[in-house]
């Protein structure tokens, strides 16, 4: 075997090759590899950069926390700001008006649901109903669990609504059971 791998590097053709390939070949595939671990440092930095600015943040408001400095935050936007349950239900009645008119719907009916020590843990709840299409009702819900005040939405009965005389896209006929909570304004 050795005698064959000897016999086959005499030959100069050979021997030219295998330089070529031992000075040349040799230089680009360490290069190659150095390349490659260097973008993969490059992007490496980027993730630990990232990282440790949220460190920085998490550090920063531990120590606001332990130092005392902290201060509470207003929570009055979470509430129905009214000062009393009436005024209270007026404004919910209003805000999901507006809400549903927003997201072209129509407001067939509003009526008061009564909760056995609602009042008392200033719970307001409405059932309403409403005509609209899908992609309303998906644009109404989402605006009524996403914004301030806190609303939330505890019941949902959908059926096709009454065609009647129009002519156009088949609505819903929705029914939502939505709650809120009121607080009187602080003086």
């Amino acid at each position: 075997m050795s005698n064959a791998l000897s016999r086959g590097l005499d030959r100069p053709d050979i021997r030219r090759a295998a330089a070529l390939l031992v000075f040349l070949g040799l230089p680009v595939l360490l290069g190659a590899v150095a390349v490659t671990a260097l973008v993969q440092a490059i992007g490496q930095t980027g993730e630990i950069t990232a990282k440790e600015d949220i460190l920085a943040q998490m550090r920063t408001q531990i120590e606001v926390r332990l130092s005392g400095r902290s201060t509470l935050r207003d929570v009055t936007p979470v509430y129905l700001a009214s000062p009393s349950a009436s005024l209270a239900r007026a404004e919910l009645l209003s805000l999901l008006g507006r809400l549903i008119d927003a997201a072209d719907g129509r407001l067939v009916e509003t009526q008061m649901v009564s909760d056995q020590g609602a009042e008392s843990s200033g719970r307001i709840a409405l059932q309403t109903i409403l005509d609209i299409d899908n992609d309303g009702l998906a644009d109404l819900l989402h605006a009524i669990e996403t914004g301030l005040p806190l609303l939330s939405v505890h019941e949902v009965t959908m059926t096709r609504a009454p065609r009647g005389e129009r002519s156009g896209p088949t609505l819903l006929r929705v029914t939502l059971v939505v709650h809120g909570y009121w607080r009187t304004k602080p003086a």
